[in-house]
This record gives structure tokens, C-alpha cells and sequence, in this order.
């Protein structure tokens, strides 16, 4: 039975108990065998009738020497078995014929019958009492107080009724009713140990997030300190090795790469000094994505030697930080693999402003990968780029030939005009 608790207008739909659920709502909090009975009766969605009905109509049948006076006990027990079926099939949420009124109405004609049955026998009492508390867990509240009066109006007027015609029923009547208090209170105190097990879960829930959103939030730091520190020492490594071998032969070489190692080490320290602060690429700093491309190109260019141009296509726009970002580092990454590996001749990145994408295309006129290359997922400069796309929703390929290699990201593009902070 899908249940609903109103809160002002809205409507929360309460934790629903399965047989290891109520297992473990047990264990949490009930104790001694009554109250574990009372526990499983009430929390089963069929229990909650059935069992409180047999047990009044065994009553009623031991009590009555008269088997006209159990006829229509019997045949009322009847029609509520029959309403109970269909009730439990339907919610507030799913009401029938799809209309909340529909599902009041059926419902308040559930509890006249209940109401009925009381009438007829107030033993059946105890039949109505768990339905009270659980009209009001699963109706708005003008239904629950209207169902709940149709029940309790005619269960004081039955009990009237019994003590003025036989005093000396006074003293079982009492006992029924403390008996029917205690089943409220086992019906409450159930539904407020699975909302203890329900905030212990959600609790849980939320630190499983917590430690993966830490998970996460290393591995994003591990990319951008292999996206910058690690490709800068890589470079200033280069450099001087390149500028030791070139003293002897050409010294202007020489000291032009150890001017490119010292502006490497620069670059990389002011970068450093950026994921310190607000983990923002310095590149962007200040900078749309376009004029950080064109700006990387240009430093990669004079560094390299290699030439790098940057082609732009589609109506340029700001875009979320956090895509721009990818789309850097991605163009980053993916420029340091072709200094260290591809010995291009050329390269040209293409950056695509598309209707709902931004793609971006590294293309290099190098020896290429071989297809184990492209598909191995243990290096960590392509294994962070293509999770860095797909953490944005995008794609990442690589295509690679005895004349070049290509890599491609594709990201879902959210401008600033709609992006959420």
C-alpha cells in the first residue's frame, strides 16, 4: 500500500516495511513477544485487518448462543474484507478513477462499514482501531478526520449502548478498551521506530556521498596536478636535457631552451599558486575559452617549435566554468602527449560551438598510436581526460594512422545564461 503524510499542502510518502525491514525494525527497538506481535500484525498490510477481524469474530461466535445474531457480523466482516482488498491497491497518489475525492469517498465508505460492524458488536472495536492512526498516514487531512469520525462516533454509541443494557459488561468493556489502547500505541510506537530506521539509513546514505564525493574531489586534483605541475617539470626536464646536449654544439639553442625551461617553471609556479587558490586555470583567468586556446597554441608554438594553430567554427559564447575548464585541460593534455610522443611536424586544434555541444579536435600530422595504444585505459594522461569529459556528460575517442592521430571531446555545452551556481 503506497501511503502518503500530509505536511501543509504537500504529501511525503512514508517508509513502507518489507518482512526484512520489519525483521530489522524489530531488532532495533521492539522487545519481549507481545510486542513483537503487535509489531508484525500492524505492520503488515494484511495482518492489520485480518488478524484483529478473526480474532473478534471468534469472539463473537463464542460469546453468541444465537446463530441469527453471527449472520450479519458475518456478512459485514464480508464486505469489509472485500473494501480492504480494493482500498489497499490505491493511494493518494494513485487514487481510483484518478480523482483524490474518488479515493476520500471509498475510503470513508470503508470505515462505515467498520462503523457498522462496531455497531453490530462492540468486540469488533479492535478491528477498527489500527485504521485510525493509518487513515492519517495515508489521506489529506480533512478525509482523515472525516473517516476516523465515521468509525469513532458509532464505536462511543455502541460502547454507550452495551454499558446501559447489561452493567455488569462494564468491567470487559474497560479491559477492551485498555487492550485497544495498547494496540494505538504498538501502531505508533511501529511507525516511529521505521522512521528511526529511515533517518539511520538516510544518514548512512550520507556519508557513503561524502566519502565519494572526497573520492572524487582527490581524483579531480590528482588530473589537474598531471594536467600542470606534472606536464610543466616534464617540460622544464626537456628543455634543460635538450639545452645539456646542444652546449657543445649550438650555444644560442642552448640558451633558448634554457629560457623556455625558465618560463615553464614560471608558468607552472603561477599555476600552482591558481589550484591553491581557487583551482582555476590560470589560462582562463580574466579570458573566454576561445582566447585561452589561442593563447595556449601560441605559447605551445614558441616553446615546441612545432607549429599549432587553433580554428574556431560555431557563434563562440561564454560557457559554464566548468566545461571550459574540461575543454583546457583536454586541449592541455592532449598537446603535451604530441610534444612527447607523436614528433609532429604541425597541429591544429579545433574548437566547435555547436547548439548544444562544444567539441573540441587535437589533430597532428605525427607517427601516430598504435590501436593498443589508443585503447589502453592504464596511462593516466588519456585515462583522465576521457573521465574529465565523461564526468560532464560528454564523449572522448581517439583516432590514430601511420599519418596522424586525432582526440575528440564532445561535451554537453551549458552557457552562463542558463548554467546553475
Amino acid at each position: 500500500m503506497d501511503a502518503t503524510l500530509p505536511i501543509g499542502d504537500l504529501y511525503y510518502t512514508p517508509y513502507m516495511p518489507t518482512r526484512s525491514d520489519t525483521d530489522a525494525t524489530l531488532e532495533h527497538g521492539a522487545s519481549g513477544f507481545v510486542e513483537r506481535m503487535l509489531t508484525r500484525i500492524l505492520a503488515h498490510r494484511y495482518g492489520v485487518l485480518f488478524v484483529p477481524l478473526g480474532v473478534s469474530l471468534t469472539i463473537v461466535i463464542l460469546r453468541t448462543s444465537v446463530l441469527r445474531d453471527v449472520v450479519a457480523p458475518l456478512l459485514v466482516a464480508a464486505l469489509v474484507v472485500m473494501w480492504y482488498l480494493t482500498w489497499i491497491r490505491y493511494s493518494i497518489k494513485q487514487p481510483p478513477f484518478g480523482s483524490t475525492a474518488a479515493y476520500g469517498l471509498f475510503t470513508c465508505l470503508g470505515a462505515g462499514l467498520l462503523g457498522w460492524l462496531v455497531l453490530l458488536d462492540f468486540t469488533f472495536m479492535i478491528v477498527c482501531v489500527p485504521f485510525v492512526p493509518r487513515f492519517y498516514v495515508t489521506m489529506p487531512f480533512r478525509w482523515s478526520v472525516l473517516a476516523s469520525s465515521i468509525i469513532l462516533v458509532p464505536s462511543d454509541m455502541a460502547f454507550r449502548a452495551v454499558a446501559q443494557q447489561d452493567p455488569s459488561a462494564y468491567a470487559w468493556l474497560i479491559a477492551l478498551r485498555l487492550g485497544i489502547s495498547v494496540v494505538i500505541g504498538a501502531f505508533l510506537r511501529t511507525f516511529v521506530l521505521q522512521l528511526d530506521r529511515r533517518r539511520e539509513l538516510v544518514a548512512q546514505l550520507a556519508r557513503a556521498e561524502r566519502r565519494a564525493g572526497q573520492l572524487e574531489e582527490r581524483q579531480r586534483f590528482a588530473r589537474d596536478i598531471h594536467d600542470t605541475l606534472a606536464q610543466g617539470f616534464a617540460g622544464i626536464a626537456v628543455h634543460l636535457e635538450t639545452a645539456e646536449l646542444e652546449r657543445s654544439r649550438d650555444g644560442a639553442a642552448a640558451d633558448r631552451h634554457t629560457r623556455s625551461a625558465l618560463a615553464v617553471a614560471r608558468t607552472s609556479l603561477e599555476e600552482a599558486r591558481r589550484m591553491m587558490g581557487a583551482m582555476l586555470p590560470e589560462a582562463l583567468d580574466g579570458r573566454g575559452l576561445a582566447e585561452a586556446l589561442e593563447r595556449l597554441a601560441a605559447e605551445w608554438t614558441e616553446r615546441t617549435g612545432v607549429r599549432c594553430d587553433l580554428v574556431l567554427t560555431g557563434d563562440v559564447h561564454p560557457l559554464d566554468r566548468d566545461v571550459e575548464i574540461a575543454v583546457l585541460r583536454v586541449a592541455q593534455e592532449a598537446l603535451a602527449n604530441v610534444w612527447k610522443h607523436a614528433a609532429a611536424h604541425a597541429v591544429v586544434v579545433t574548437l566547435s560551438y555547436l547548439d548544444d555541444i562544444v567539441m573540441l579536435d587535437v589533430l597532428d600530422d605525427g607517427v601516430g598510436m598504435e590501436r593498443a595504444d589508443t585503447e589502453r585505459t592504464g596511462g593516466f594522461g588519456l585515462a583522465g581526460m576521457r573521465t574529465r569529459v565523461e564526468l560532464l556528460g560528454g564523449t572522448f575517442s581517439i583516432e590514430s594512422s601511420a599519418d596522424g592521430s586525432t582526440i575528440s571531446a564532445a561535451i554537453p555545452a551549458i552557457s552562463l545564461d542558463t548554467a546553475s551556481w
